[in-house]
This record gives structure tokens, sequence and C-alpha cells, in this order.
């Protein structure tokens, strides 16, 4: 089997998944090259227990490449995302509404909210935000503009003034989400149709600490291990 790169000790009950990150940390593995020393793995194999979103970011934020399943009882993030804001009760009311129509519709698969559930529930008592997960940010991404006021076109329709447009910065690279460049395109687009912008970075939490509470939520929404 070879030589053990690292190893701890534990209680008695404590999974190895749980230890991921104690265990990265304490392996040393020299690899060629200028400058600095680099004693961390450039790959990382891994089973269906490693299977969750922390690990992911963890190795994502450290350069380290990986091979880890997906485990079949998660739940896939979707591919497009629209949020909408109750701006009062009545709002609230609505949203409610809305979901359930949305869950009614699914019959038995992932829920999805159609155009004409919006248009059934949906007034001026929501915003309508458009992302980095939206249709038309999406465009942007793909430094597709016209494609974008395309898309944007049937939602100035049914929002009017009630739409907005949300610019992400995460200090990433490139024009993916979370990109200096494209949150300056959906500014600059939001800016020439006359839609407002709401600059959200994608905050979740008011305090830092927070973002345990916020793992442990998405962990239970996804079905997956913290």
């Amino acid at each position: 089997m070879g030589r053990p790169l690292a190893f701890i000790v534990t209680g008695g009950n404590a999974n190895d998944c749980t230890q991921f990150t104690v265990v990265m940390e304490a392996i040393r593995v020299p690899r060629p090259g200028p400058g600095r020393p680099r004693v961390r793995p450039s790959h990382v194999l891994g089973d269906k227990g490693y299977s969750s979103r922390a690990i992911r970011t963890w190795l994502r934020r450290r350069g380290i490449s990986h091979t880890i399943p997906e485990r079949a009882d998660q739940v896939t993030e979707p591919p497009l995302r629209t949020t909408l804001l109750a701006q009062n009760s009545a709002g609230w009311a609505r949203l409610c509404r809305l979901v359930s129509a949305a869950q009614a519709e699914a019959d038995g698969a992932a829920p999805v909210v159609s155009w004409p559930a919006l248009r059934a529930y949906a007034d001026q008592d929501l915003v309508v935000l458009l992302g980095p997960s939206s249709e038309p940010v999406r465009a942007l991404s793909a430094g597709r503009p016209d494609v974008a006021e395309q898309l944007l076109a049937p939602w100035r329709e049914f929002a009017g003034e009630q739409l907005r447009l949300e610019a992400v910065y995460l200090g990433r690279q490139g024009t993916a989400a979370g990109s200096l460049r494209l949150a300056a395109r959906t500014v600059g687009l939001a800016d020439q149709l006359g839609v407002r912008t709401v600059l959200t970075n994608a905050v979740r939490y008011a305090d830092p600490d927070q973002h345990r509470l916020a793992d442990v939520l998405d962990a239970a929404r996804l079905l997956r291990p913290v």
C-alpha cells in the first residue's frame, strides 16, 4: 500500500472525513521547481465520503486539484437562479404561494418556477434580482451583451421598476461570477438599459463568525456532509 504521508490520532468514533483539513495540513510532499519550496500535493483522490462543498472549497483555495465523486443522494445546485425579495407581508405571502405552486408543478422532480406561475403570483410587492446565476448575466460572462439584453427583455416587461441586476465582486479573475470584469459589465448594461443595480457581493451573513452556520444550512439543503 505504500508509506503513509501523514497520520493523526483522534477519538474513537471520529470519522476520518471530518479530519480532512487536519490530515492535509500535516502532509508534506516536496515538489521540484523554482522559488519557495512547495510541499502541498498537486492532486488528491478521495471517495464519496469526502464529497462536500467545504472540502472542495478548501482544495480550490490552495490550488490543489481533486478527484472526488459526487454522492448519489446529494442535491445538485440549479444551473440558473433568480432571487425574489419580498418588500412587505403581502409580498411574503405571494412568495410562499409561488414556492407552493412550483412544488406542485414539479410532481416529485426538482421544482422550477415557470413564467405562468410568476405572472400568477408575483406582483409589485416582490423585487426581482438577477445575478451571476441568471441567464442574462451568464450571457454577460460569456461576452455577449447583445444576448444578455435580449434575455432581459421579458424580465423588464414582467417586473418593470421592480427589476434589479446584482453586481458581485469577490476578487476573482477572468469574467466568471465574482470577477471585477463581470461586475463592471453588469453595471454597464444596467446603466445602458436604465435598470437599477444592487452591489450585494453575495453576502450571506452579517458577521464572519456566522460562516459555520451558513455551511451547516448549505449541507442540510444539499444533503451533503459539512
